[in-house]
């Protein structure tokens, strides 16, 4: 199945998805891990589909704003739902 982000217009196709959060969860064993990308929110970019899926694991996830600014990740209305 392959996805196609609104925001970003990225195509991600669960099975990779799936294999790097595994990979993602191997490495974090260690200790805390940071995911950085170019784009400053989370949710106009790829972070938002794996923030999701490590909530939805029982990770917990904080997104970093700026210096004074981070928060809690939290599930979409829809997400919680189901």
């Amino acid at each position: 199945m392959i996805i196609i982000d609104p925001v970003c217009g990225m195509k991600l196709k669960f099975i990779y998805l799936s294999e790097r959060l595994n990979k993602l969860l191997t490495i974090s064993k260690s200790g805390r891990i940071v995911i950085m990308c170019a784009e400053i929110f989370w949710f106009r970019c790829h972070r938002r589909w794996i923030a999701e899926q490590l909530v939805i694991a029982g990770h917990e996830v904080i997104h970093i704003i700026d210096d004074t600014k981070t928060y809690p990740h939290k599930l979409r209305k829809e997400i919680q739902e189901d």
